[in-house]
């Protein structure tokens, strides 16, 4: 995976470089204390970010993330999937299979890698649901399923991502109307190309269906609830009772909508603790 070495933040070492998956590359950094470099962790953990807009958002707390866990002492990486930032292939080739089967090639390199034993795969928003979608192919090896704030029904997610970008039209060019951009096989979404088959896939995510079905059974599960309220939204509660999984409520801005920076830290206090437990249970 090697291709160039970053200079350590504090205690924490950064390499970044590709994995082969699908045909195309992947881009991973590996974050993980310097001290740790020759050793042979029993869990690391891969970090799948979010989509489009919330992507540009939260990449850089996705990085305070992984700097935190690896501090901890839990190497991690942070991945581009395919299409999308330094990964190969174009946004129009983006897929949801193909997604779920980057999710796969990262947490196998990089447990690989390190010579680890088990992989916690954590994801945020979209990629929280690709996180708990690839765990079955993962059976064996996964230690671990972290969601933060995941896109729980995707037919709410994608009817939210088309409304933003009609007002957000509407504040530019007055209209929004003109683009045709739902029209045909190829959907404009900001500038981002996307195959309309592939909005249709993230339209039909439903993850308590999920749950109850090939991705039961994930050793050690919890979900993230980013933002103001105190208590579990009704999407949050259903998937975690159909998967039996940890559900904590961190009252944040949701870091993924916010132009200022947000401090993650009481997230990755939490991610951190499941992990944590994760290592105690060895992913039994």
């Amino acid at each position: 995976m090697t291709e160039a070495r970053a200079p350590a933040a504090g205690d924490v070492a950064e390499e970044s470089g590709y994995l082969a998956s699908g045909g195309g590359s992947i881009y991973c950094t590996l974050f993980r204390r310097s001290r740790d470099v020759a050793g042979a962790p029993g869990l690391c953990a891969v970090l799948l970010g979010a989509f489009a807009e919330e992507r540009k958002s939260s990449t850089r707390p996705l990085v305070e993330i992984a700097r935190a866990l690896a501090s901890g002492g839990v190497p991690c990486a942070r991945v581009d999937f395919r299409g999308c930032g330094d990964a190969s292939g174009r946004s129009v080739e983006i897929s949801l299979p193909g997604m779920i089967e980057d999710a796969v090639a990262a947490a196998s390199g990089v447990a690989a890698e390190l010579s680890c034993a088990r992989v916690a795969l954590c994801g945020l928003r979209l990629g929280g649901s690709v996180a708990l979608l690839a765990s079955p192919a993962l059976k064996g090896t996964l230690g671990a399923c972290v969601m933060i704030e995941p896109v729980v029904k995707g037919e709410s997610y994608v009817r939210e991502l088309t409304r933003k970008q009609a007002i957000r039209k509407m504040m530019t060019k007055g209209s929004a109307k003109g683009d045709e951009e739902g029209a045909g096989d190829v959907f404009d979404l900001d500038g981002i190309e996307l195959a309309r088959s592939f909005v249709d896939e993230m339209g039909g995510i439903d993850l308590v269906e999920s749950a109850r079905g090939p991705a039961r059974g994930v050793p050690v599960a919890a979900i993230v609830q980013v933002g103001a309220r105190t208590s579990p939204t009704r999407d949050n509660a259903a998937l975690a009772g159909a998967l039996g999984a940890r559900l904590e409520v961190v009252r944040i801005e949701p870091f993924w909508l916010q132009t200022e920076r947000v401090d993650v830290g009481p997230v990755a206090s939490v991610v951190g603790d499941v992990l944590a437990e994760a290592g105690r249970d060895g992913g039994a």
